[in-house]
């Protein structure tokens, strides 16, 4: 299984976590609607926030499943919306086992530990557990 301690490298010039958030909730990466997606995990926090995860899916060449690609829609949840973005940005290439795995703790490392934070990492783990759950086949 993958260490996810690549989760806490922040890009070169982003050392700052309050910096690194901001950069993700100004400039979401990959909020879109996945085409033919291949697994998708909607929940709803008790506020009214909503998060999709959207996965393609694929097999390597030893037949694990691994996601090819994941997008996500969000509403009424800035924060989200970054974790979101942040955890669509390192689901591509990992197993279905290696995402499962992945803690909200891990997310939290980046952008910090306040209850609205932790609530919110969990939304986007929640989401992404959903979709794997629900996964179907990987499409030919």
């Amino acid at each position: 299984m993958r260490d996810q301690s690549f989760v806490a490298a922040p890009p070169e010039g982003l050392d700052d976590p309050h910096e690194f958030y901001l950069d993700h909730y100004r400039n979401p990466r990959n909020r879109w609607l996945l085409e033919a997606p291949d697994a998708v995990g909607t929940v709803e926090a008790a506020n009214g926030a909503v998060l999709t995860i959207l996965l393609r899916l694929g097999m390597d060449d030893f037949d694990n499943i691994r996601i090819a690609d994941a997008a996500f829609q969000s509403y009424r949840c800035g924060v989200a919306l970054a974790y979101a973005s942040l955890l669509t940005e390192l689901l591509p290439g990992m197993t279905t086992a290696e995402a499962a795995a992945i803690l909200p703790e891990s997310l939290m490392s980046r952008f910090g530990t306040s209850a609205i934070a932790g609530a919110s990492a969990a939304l986007a783990i929640a989401a992404l557990r959903e979709a794997l759950a629900a996964s179907r086949p990987p499409s030919a």
